[in-house]
């Protein structure tokens, strides 16, 4: 899409940067860069389209099930042993090749596999990021604290503030936020943006996440990885095995690539060329962003707003109007879950029926952009619990803990 290219980057004066953040020091300030950079409306259906993609070339995608350990009978891995994390059932899964692609969890996953298994010193470091319900500024800003970068983005008309980066020396599992943690990046936050002053009960969300680095710097602070890991485990003596720690949104793509390459390698033959450099995505069938919003927005057939029909198409794609037939076929799923508006009952029927939501946490936070900035509502909560509930079979007492798991994830 030729419109969606980036604008080039230039020098500002002093008083140009101060009109943008007149909450900064001036006697701080010399002048500015600015530089244009893309910023994802959902990461979460991002990730979905991808799944939706891989599906659609036969792959098959299961969702809550956990790898535990792998299989080895001799030299060569053989497979996974599994579980439901909902049902608690456990199977063996047999493969030929096995791609470890768990994230933070791949190094103790190939661990599993026995000697030769390591994929060596694998270390992370916390990040966090604080979306707030303090209003968007025009325009992305940050400087520097204490020898680290700070940054206030523009986001769905409200600020998210980050990052902290500090060094994790435990399990994945036990990631964590503490009230420690945020207070000390509010005070990094405040302290870089005084205009602001972001309070504990501004917070609506704390985004948290462990990011590979390869250490940690003399003051103690974590150095953060720029180079994916993908790792064929037949050189340490283990046959079968391919090992992927990615580093960064931007180059999972080529990671990807990379590991799917070595998989076809163990898997013999010839390696066939990757075409996902250029291949659409799940729900990309449009020729530019703004084509997709006119159409979306012109749509009549559900007396849908043009904000939601727009909010429909950056969400989904163009198969926004997947959703808009739900609603022609029983016009009760177009009322918004909160009275106030926002997502649709349709769409949690969607994530339930098509997108593999099995919980009421995967189906408001992670499906639908009813919790993206903060907790939904008590209304929408309840009445998205009620429309899985029916959908799902479940009773009071599931529904209550699904509500519970939900309220878990916010501040």
């Amino acid at each position: 899409d030729p419109a969606r290219c980036l604008g080039r980057g230039r020098i500002v004066s002093k008083d140009e940067f101060l009109a943008w953040e007149p909450g900064v020091d001036p006697g701080q300030v010399a002048g500015g860069a600015v530089w244009s950079d893309a910023q994802m409306f959902s990461s979460d259906r991002l990730l979905l389209a991808f799944v939706q993609s891989a599906v659609a070339q036969d792959a098959v995608a299961v969702n809550h099930v956990e790898a535990v350990s792998l299989l080895r009978n001799g030299r060569r891995v053989t497979g996974a042993a599994v579980r439901d994390r909902l049902s608690g059932e456990s199977m063996e899964v047999e493969a030929r090749v096995v791609v470890n692609a768990a994230g933070a969890w791949a190094a103790p996953l190939s661990a599993t596999a026995g000697e030769g298994g390591s994929v060596g010193p694998v270390t992370f470091a916390k990040a966090l990021n604080l979306v707030t319900r303090l209003a968007a500024p025009p325009v992305a800003l940050g400087s520097t604290y204490a020898g680290r970068f700070y940054f206030r983005v523009p986001w769905r008309g409200v600020s998210i503030f980050g990052t902290s980066q500090d060094a994790f020396d435990d399990h994945p599992d036990r990631l964590g936020v503490s009230a420690g943690d945020v207070s000390r990046l509010l005070a990094s936050i405040n302290a870089v943006f005084p205009g602001s002053q972001v309070l504990p009960e501004d917070v609506t969300l704390v985004h948290r996440g462990l990011l590979p680095s390869t250490g940690r710097s003399s003051d103690g602070e974590a150095i953060l990885a720029k180079s994916s890991i993908v790792r064929d485990h037949g050189r340490s003596g283990v046959d079968g095995l391919v090992t992927v720690v990615g580093v960064r949104y931007t180059t999972a793509r080529e990671t990807a690539e990379e590991a799917v390459d070595a998989a076809c390698r163990l898997l013999g033959g010839q390696v066939p060329p990757s075409h996902t450099a250029t291949a659409p995505l799940a729900g990309s069938d449009f020729d530019s962003v703004s084509a997709l919003l006119a159409s979306a927005t012109a749509d009549r057939t559900t007396g849908l707003d043009s904000a939601t029909l727009e909010r429909l198409a950056r969400s989904y794609g163009s198969a926004y109007r997947s959703i808009l037939q739900r609603i022609v076929r029983d016009p009760e799923l177009g009322r918004p879950l909160a009275e106030s508006g926002g997502v649709t009952a349709a769409e949690v029927v969607h994530a339930v029926d098509e997108e593999m939501a099995l919980t009421l946490s995967d189906a408001l936070a992670r499906r639908t952009e009813a919790g993206a900035a903060g907790w939904p509502g008590d209304d929408a909560v309840r009445r998205g619990a009620r429309l899985m509930a029916r959908r799902l079979g479940w009773n009071a007492e599931r529904t209550g803990r699904e509500i519970d798991a939900l309220r878990a994830m916010y501040p």
